[in-house]
């Protein structure tokens, strides 16, 4: 018969059940983690120069005179509806050639 002296040795020998398990794992984790950051630290961020401000527009060449030409940007949106419905047209073709198959 075991004393209990005994199978409180043998229960703190156990290796960790899978509920446990994850915890050591998660304690690892976070002991590393802090090592790490201890021993590499963080440098000091260098001061960024400021520059003089550009805006978008200069660096595009816009001014408030100068409108930017539209047209071209209706002819891309114009295509791409075309290109949309001939796409749909296909996949609707190709949905009734498939049907069609499958009658047969």
């Amino acid at each position: 018969m075991a004393t209990p002296s005994s199978s409180a040795r043998a229960r703190h020998r156990r290796v960790p059940t899978r509920r446990q398990r994850p915890v050591l794992l998660l304690g690892v984790t976070a002991t590393g983690a802090v090592l790490a950051h201890v021993l590499v630290g963080s440098a000091p961020v260098a001061p960024v120069a400021a520059a003089e401000p550009v805006s978008v527009a200069a660096e595009l060449g816009l001014t408030a005179q100068t409108a930017p030409d539209l047209g071209e940007l209706a002819d891309l949106a114009a295509s791409r509806s075309s290109r949309e419905d001939q796409q749909a047209a296909a996949a609707s073709a190709q949905a009734a050639a498939d049907q069609a198959v499958l009658d047969q």
